[in-house]
Formats: C-alpha cells, structure tokens, sequence
C-alpha cells in the first residue's frame, strides 16, 4: 500500500494581536498594517517530500476615535474699534490607530455686551492627523519602529518629518520617516524620549489648531465685552466619534474717558467749590471770582475709568478770547505743563512746533494725550484707571 505522510506548517510572516484600552475599544496595532499568514503543506508522494504553500493577507483597518482637544488660555485685548480679533489656540492629537481627518466647529458659549460676536477657524479644516503604533520592543529612545502602512514613501501613516507626535506622554518632533511598503518602518525623533517603547504604544500626532473671534460691536462702554467659545472636532470617516472641548473666556476691555475742569485766581486767592488738589494747590469747579489783570490758572483731568485703554485722545479747549488772554512762558518758559500721572511732568510750548500742544493763536489749544511722557511721541492714550493733568494760564484782560 502507498502510504501518503502530510505535515501542514502554517507561519505568520507578521502577526501582532488586538487588545482593549480601557474606556476605548482601540487597537492597538497600527492602521494599514499587513498582517501576513501563509501555510505550507508538506507530504510524500511517494517520490520524496514535496511542499504546497498559500499565503492571505489581511491590512488592520482604521479604528476610528474622537480626538483629545486641550483648550488654549483665554485671552484679552483693548475695545478700541468693532470687530477687534483675537486668536485662540487649541491643541488637538490623534487617539485613533492610523491617520484619520476631523472637522472643526466652534461652538459660541456665551457672549455679553456685544450682540454680534464671530467665531472663524483659521487653520486647515478637517484637520488630518497622523497616528500609528510601535511595533514590537526593537525600538530606540530615538529610533521608532512601527509597521509599515503599505506605501514606500516619507510619511508613514500620515506621520512626515517636521511633525508633532506624543509617545507615551512625551512630546517630540518628528526628525526623518524611513517608510517600507511591508514589514517596518522607522520614525526618527530630534529628541531622545527618557525610554524606549514597548510594544503597542501610540504614536499620535499632535497639532495646535486657531479659532480667531471678532469681538463684535460693544453695547455699552466702559463694560468689558466677554465672549467663550468651544471648538467640536468630529471624525470625517465616522461622524459618531466627536469631542468637545473645554471653554476658552475671551475679554475685550472697554475704557470710558471724562475730562473735568478746574481753575484758581492765583493774583487774588479765592475758596470756590467742588475742589481738587494738584501738587499740594487747590483748584475749583465753581464760585471763583476775579477782577482786570488778575492771573488765573486751569488745571485740565483727562480720567479713564473704565477697564480698558482709550485711545486717540485728545483735549481740545476754546478760549474766551473776549475776556482773557493765554499766558505764554509761564511755566519753565514755555506755555503748558502736561503730566502723565506716572513720570515727572513736562513742559509745552503753545508753537506748532512738533510738540503734543498747540494753540492757533486764536482761541483753540489742542493738546495729544500722551499716556507715557517718557516714549518718544505722544500715543493718544489713557489706560484704565490713568489720569493725566493739563496746566495752562490766562490773564483777564483790562
């Protein structure tokens, strides 16, 4: 009788298992890895050993899964016109198994004092991340051995050179991809990591994405305008998988300026009303009396009181020519004494000489508000809670 002897051999080229991450069904085998089993069939014919073999390939599909979001700090700028911008930050990296693309959505929380604050993302929109996962323990602290996602080129499952990836809690930069079409690949790190990866670990690609608000136009000034916002990122292959971020508070602060005017009779001293003290002199709002020749002095108070700078100020007063005449080099030698509130004060001359004051010799001084006498040039601001003095004199005329 002709005895038949068969051995089936069957050998998987590249096997790598599934397990579950807590809170997640992930894989934690890469996306588009080939997964490569062949059986060989030996026997006798009789003749000898002879062999027969078939090889299957089966490619991990992508998992897919919401992203993390990570909301950037609030910020904050000065109401100065509608529609100011600001740019938020938030961080967002890849939990899937392999590359996989996701929509962004901001979403308005709230707003207050405005009624018509925008929300705009300016980054790429969906947003593609690159994710895969280690291979087996042959990884260095620098050194990235992954499976290959079946096309030989720079990128290995969307991950390139220049990225941003997260491995194991630790952030780098991607330095150099050697991509294989089968077996593995390696992604080369600038930085070394403190160790090196086991096996199924992610390797997630991480990008900083912009959402840029426009304030909208303030209700009523001098009230900060606040606008929060979150950003949505939703999977593009499986809508059901979709994270919300946490809130970003955004403040648009709003100042409110007021001018008060006080004066004294510094020939003939007189106690007005509603009074104030400016280095260590008082000065009067009403009740204060003069006659012919006698001197007086105005004290000007440009105050903010608001939360945020005001800018473009500046003080413009009409002379009563008819019944006084300004006084020039009355201080220093020249015309207006000007102080910031901050730094020691300066002197102006009433010339139209490049200086924040002038006066058109008719009955119109313009003074620039200066905010901070030290810089070079006037910048036309009062910050919140800033308060600047003007001092010029006046005789009444005979």
């Amino acid at each position: 009788m002709k005895r038949l002897t068969t051995r089936i051999l069957v050998t998987a080229l590249l096997v790598i298992g599934l397990v579950a991450v807590a809170g997640n069904a992930l894989a934690s085998v890469a996306a588009n890895a080939q997964i490569i089993n062949q059986a060989t069939l030996s026997y006798d014919d009789g003749t000898g050993i002879q062999t027969s073999s078939s090889t299957v390939t089966v490619t991990v599909a992508l998992v897919e899964v919401a992203p993390a979001i990570d909301p950037g700090p609030d910020q904050s700028a000065a109401y100065t016109v509608p529609n100011i911008p600001l740019d938020n930050s938030f961080t967002i990296t890849a939990t899937a198994n392999g590359p996989d693309s996701y929509g962004l959505t901001p979403n308005l929380v709230s707003e207050s004092n405005t009624g018509g604050a925008t929300l705009t993302v300016t980054s790429d929109n969906p947003v593609l991340l690159g994710a895969t996962v280690t291979f087996d323990a042959s990884s260095t602290t620098t050194a990235i051995v992954v499976p290959a996602d079946g096309t030989a080129d720079a990128a290995v499952n969307g991950i390139e050179p220049g990225d941003t990836v997260v491995i194991g809690g630790d952030i780098r930069t991607v330095q150099s991809v050697s991509d294989n079409a089968t077996g593995t690949s390696t992604i080369t790190l600038t930085v070394a990591l403190p160790a090196a990866p086991g096996a199924g670990v992610l390797v997630a690609e991480q990008q900083v994405v912009t959402v840029q608000v426009e304030s909208g136009t303030i209700t009523a000034a001098g009230t900060d305008i606040t606008v929060v916002k979150t950003l949505t990122a939703t999977s593009v292959s499986d809508p059901g998988e979709s994270v919300t971020s946490g809130q970003i508070t955004d403040t648009f602060t709003s100042g409110v300026a007021n001018l008060t005017k006080y004066v004294r009779n510094v020939t003939n001293p007189v106690v007005g009303t509603n009074s104030v003290s400016y280095n260590a002199v008082t000065y009067y709002q009403a009740d204060v009396s003069a006659e012919p020749n006698d001197l007086l002095e105005y004290l000007l108070i440009a105050s903010n009181s608001g939360s945020g700078q005001v800018t473009a100020a500046e003080i413009e007063d009409v002379l009563p020519v008819s019944f006084v005449t300004l006084v020039t080099g009355g201080y220093s030698g020249q015309d207006f004494h000007y102080d910031d509130g901050t730094n020691p004060a300066v002197t102006y001359t009433a010339a139209n000489d490049g200086d924040p004051a002038t006066y058109d010799g008719t009955d119109t001084l313009t003074v620039i508000v200066d905010s901070d006498t030290v810089a070079v040039g006037a910048d036309g601001i009062i910050a919140s809670g800033q308060s600047v003095y003007l001092l010029y004199q006046v005789t009444i005329n005979p």
